[in-house]
């Protein structure tokens, strides 16, 4: 029993360690504005910071049976899938950050031990996750990439690092403003806040609360059922549990020596049946060894070696099930195509940040994972909710009003796991050979047009060289009947790259005057409007 304690304190360590590696590089991926020695703004990462997403054997695989190619970053998930394949689910219980956080707070629950010990056994239920990993498969087989709405990876950078961080940030940055104003204290714990953890002032995400809600409803259910995500949720967990049939290193029941304490169940935390009777679930253990540090007569010990008379390996999911699960996934992406196909009639909401694929690729390989939302200096990339259809949910647009595309930043593709944002460079954007949108102005609501009224904005802060906003000089009627000098603007559609600047500081706070929209977008030949000499979009 000592030495399964000893494994129990390195796993607690190990697992502590990776959630907070996790978290480090989850805060580091927000924007800091480095400065280097020479004064310059460095708009670069030095952190991989999209590892854990390259670790994940599930978002690897989805992506391979999306493209039928491999991302040259997901070859380190072998580290994860190799030793699976000996061991078992070892990830889950050892390295995983969303696991980690679900231990605790099923740590948390305070359950009695009549009820833990209840709600510890396997239950028909715990073949949930593998329905869901055979319909997001098969929908990634059949071209689109839902299985980001529920990969562990993807669902915690998304809770954590579009709702509940920049809501500690928010709160943290209120509390701060209680200290004294100007003391050494009050102003070091706002460079921290700038510097050391989300970046300078408060980011907020549009649509953040449904994504943090989903998080809270998540971790929440933890107290009523130990681990319940990924016992009964997670498909990465079916995936690796499927990867551990075959594993050589096991639970070995020495059921002459069990006195039916149930302390094993009690503290199981992955719901398989260490007790005496039925079989231990191999597909579902997490290798956590609660079990057999808790055994007061050592009648359970991990080693390598099958015990088939004590061990069930079969994933509990009859071939019905399979089939009907893998079908459904399939049959995901035609009816999703047909309920709205972006490649045919584009949104013009669904600007996509810049060096986006066709939007037929990118559904294909955007993961939702965040990324390049939390990367963005000026919080200019949202979660989508509907602009591309249910496929596209969570998937990343642009809205300018919230903030636009800074001109020299390239933050979003060296994030992007998936290469669903390809590499570009600021050289890209300048000579505008990555243009997301063309804006456009509502003369009803421009001051200038509609009212006669002198406004600059748009034109003072476009960032483009020439200007693609350009003044008209006119004359408008005024209320006494006379004419008063006046500025129209109007906007050059071959030099407008869509970045939004012009939406973003328009005076009009309900609804700007001068609006982005996708059109012209250089990823698209269907959604381009402006031609060359012989008739071609350039």
């Amino acid at each position: 029993m000592s030495s399964a304690k000893n494994i129990q304190r390195v796993r607690r360590i190990v697992q502590a360690a990776f959630t907070l590696f996790f978290l480090w590089l989850l805060i580091s991926t927000f924007y800091h504005g480095i400065v280097e020695e020479d004064g310059v703004i460095s708009e670069s990462l030095p952190y991989p910071v999209s590892f854990f997403l390259h670790i994940d054997p599930l978002a690897a695989l989805s992506t391979f049976m999306a493209t039928g190619t491999v991302y040259s970053g997901f070859l380190i998930s072998l580290w994860v899938i190799i030793p699976t394949l000996f061991l078992g689910r070892w990830f889950c219980g050892w390295v995983c950050p969303f696991g980690a956080i679900n231990h605790l707070f099923s740590w948390f629950s305070r359950m009695t031990a009549g009820r833990r010990v209840k709600r510890n056994r396997y239950g028909k239920h715990q073949a949930v996750k593998y329905v869901l990993l055979l319909f997001f498969l098969g929908s990634a087989l059949a071209g689109t990439m839902l299985v980001g709405l529920m990969d562990p990876i993807c669902f915690l950078i998304r809770g954590l690092g579009l709702s509940i961080l920049p809501v500690v940030d928010m709160a943290a940055r209120f509390g701060i403003d209680f200290l004294p104003q100007g003391s050494s204290f009050h102003e070091g714990l706002h460079r921290f806040l700038d510097v050391g953890f989300l970046g300078p002032g408060s980011v907020s995400f549009h649509g953040g609360w449904l994504v943090g809600g989903a998080f809270i409803l998540v971790v929440g259910l933890n107290f009523f059922m130990t681990r319940f995500w990924c016992r009964v949720l997670c498909p990465l967990g079916a995936l690796l549990g499927v990867l551990s049939r075959f594993s050589v290193f096991g639970l070995e029941k020495k059921e002459g020596k069990c006195t039916d304490c149930s302390l094993c169940t009690a503290s199981c935390q992955g719901g398989a049946s260490p007790e005496h009777g039925p079989k231990w679930k191999g597909t579902e253990c997490i290798l956590c060894h609660n079990c057999v540090s808790v055994c007061p007569e050592d009648a359970i010990a991990f080693g390598f070696g099958v015990h088939p008379e004590t061990t069930e390996s079969k994933v509990d999911l009859s071939r019905r099930g399979f089939v009907t699960s893998f079908a459904l996934g399939a049959a995901a992406y035609p009816l999703l195509r047909l309920s709205h196909d972006a490649g045919v009639t584009p949104d013009p909401l669904a600007i996509r940040p810049p060096g986006s694929r066709k939007e037929k690729e990118f559904l294909e390989r955007c993961i939702k994972c965040g990324q390049c939302m939390k990367a963005c200096p000026n919080n200019a990339i949202h979660p989508a909710s509907f602009q591309a259809g249910f496929e596209g949910f969570w998937s990343p647009v642009i809205i300018p009003k919230l903030g636009y595309c800074e001109p020299t930043c390239t933050l979003c593709s060296e994030v992007c796991p998936t290469g669903a944002i390809r590499a570009f460079t600021a050289e890209d954007k300048k000579e505008n050979r990555v243009k997301i949108g063309t804006a456009f102005f509502d003369r009803g609501r421009c001051l200038p047009w509609a009212m006669g009224r002198t406004c600059l904005q748009c034109e003072e802060f476009c960032p483009t060289s020439p200007k693609a906003i350009w003044f008209e000089d006119s004359e408008a009627l005024q209320q006494d009947g006379s004419f008063a000098p006046v500025k129209l603007p109007r906007v050059d559609p071959v030099a407008c790259n869509g970045c939004g600047a012009c939406e973003n500081v328009c005076p009009l706070a309900d609804r700007s005057a001068v609006r982005v929209t996708s059109a012209g977008e250089s990823r698209s030949l269907v959604n381009r409007f402006i031609l060359e000499e012989d008739g071609t979009p350039p």
